[in-house]
């Protein structure tokens, strides 16, 4: 009843009367907790008491020997366990340290907060302990706490790989050749040199190409450029290798020309095996070849297609004669899927 009184008194006066509220210990509340200590032993600790201090600093002002300082908590006055620490310049979370510095502590609902020697070799470690009645300490290997919070400046540290996540499950990117995720947001370029961009298939998300200075490349053309020539050959020839699985060699000019004194007619076809032996099919009709000695019809034979030729993919490109007689022919092109 007694001590009832003495708070209901407490309460009573006025704040410049220098009361001090205590609980039914005779502990101090409603204030701040401050302690110091020297520890030189194996299990040598710092210890505050609590009374509802939400927040609690630890300085260590200087390591003289070799030890370990471990931060710790407890509920009960009997059981202690490892609570982290918090670097109030860095945001960076420790459980212990070997060396002079400060760290911030969530201590809501502990009754008692300590720094421990828990490994010693030599020396002794100044401590400094403060806790007050704050907000609680809020760090991001814990939730933040419900309601408005406001986070400092945040620096990126290697790469974010979590999805931007909207409404409808939209992202900001995805893998090139991928699934499209709904409401995709692609941005940027694929930059190339002379490597063939990889063939996608229908549905899926690819992103643009371009050079290394950036330009986009836009059809007809594309990062791979080819030209080739046959010359002097009587039979049908290959000019261009067969590219990879679902490339193709798109043909944009040709300039052929009879080397002999026969008429004779030459085509553009595509195939595979030898010189486009197996699946040979025509690109083009027949042009025309007068002869060497002719002047009323032309032996050279020179068109540019701004519709490329299309073959089917990973098939070579050859040219063709109608009469086994010396002719020779330049193409020009580009491969792409």
């Amino acid at each position: 009843m007694k001590k009832l009184l003495a708070v209901l008194l407490a309460l009573a006066l006025p704040a410049s009367a220098g009361v001090q509220i205590i609980d039914g210990s005779s502990n101090a509340v409603f204030t701040d907790l401050a302690t110091n200590g020297s520890l030189g032993a194996l299990n040598a600790a710092a210890t505050l008491t609590m009374r509802g201090q939400g927040k609690a600093y630890a300085q260590v002002v200087s390591v003289s020997g070799t030890q370990t300082l471990s931060w710790e908590g407890t509920v009960d006055n009997t059981n202690w366990f490892a609570v982290n620490g918090m670097v109030p310049t860095t945001g960076a979370i420790v459980a212990s340290t070997t060396a002079a510095g400060q760290w911030v502590f969530d201590t809501s609902g502990l009754v008692g907060f300590r720094v421990r020697c828990s490994a010693y070799t030599s020396g002794a470690a100044s401590v400094f302990l403060n806790a007050s009645l704050s907000d609680s300490v809020a760090t991001f290997g814990a939730a933040i706490p419900t309601g408005a919070n406001v986070i400092g400046a945040v620096t990126q540290s290697g790469n974010w790989t979590y999805r931007v996540v909207g409404n409808a499950g939209g992202v900001l990117d995805a893998a090139n050749n991928a699934a499209a995720p709904a409401n995709v947001l692609v941005t940027g370029v694929q930059l190339q040199s002379g490597a063939t961009a990889t063939a996608g298939t229908a549905g899926q998300v690819g992103n643009l190409v371009a050079g290394l200075d950036h330009v986009l490349y836009v059809r007809p053309g594309g990062p791979v450029n080819w030209s080739c020539f046959v010359e002097a050959v009587t039979v049908m020839t290959q000019c261009r290798a067969a590219p990879a699985a679902g490339i193709k060699a798109y043909v944009t000019s040709m300039a052929c020309s009879n080397e002999a004194a026969t008429a004779n007619n030459i085509d553009v076809t595509f195939g595979t095996g030898a010189n486009c032996a197996t699946g040979t099919t025509a690109l083009t009709h027949k042009f025309t070849g007068g002869t060497l000695a002719t002047t009323t019809s032309p032996f050279e034979v020179r068109q540019t297609f701004w519709a490329p030729l299309n073959p089917t993919a990973a098939n070579a490109i050859c040219v063709r004669p109608s009469a086994a007689t010396a002719f020779g022919c330049t193409l020009t092109g580009y491969d792409a899927p």
